[in-house]
């Protein structure tokens, strides 16, 4: 193989790495997916939290509180991606 052959060769395998000089357009994937329900959490009655001092007891509403938040950033984001319906409903 000459040195133009070898040129030629490194450009086209270069050139499918480049976006917008491929022949195909980009097209965007959604994955199949759905997003599982909410669990059913258990309840707490406030005489099993009494055991608690103040600063556990709040050191564990902060604790819920992020897990919850968190929770519902992740719902929403599977909702975007998964294309789920209630996400279309906004």
């Amino acid at each position: 193989m000459n040195r133009w052959h070898s040129v030629a060769l490194v450009f086209a395998l270069s050139c499918s790495a480049i976006p917008g000089c491929g022949t195909t357009p980009a097209t965007n994937i959604s994955p199949e997916c759905t997003v599982p329900p909410m669990p059913v959490l258990p309840l707490i009655q406030s005489s099993q939290m009494q055991c608690l001092a103040d600063d556990g007891y709040w050191l564990l509403q902060d604790r819920e509180r992020r897990l919850t938040d968190w929770a519902f950033v992740m719902r929403g984001q599977l909702e975007e991606m998964c294309g789920s319906p209630l996400s279309q409903a906004k």
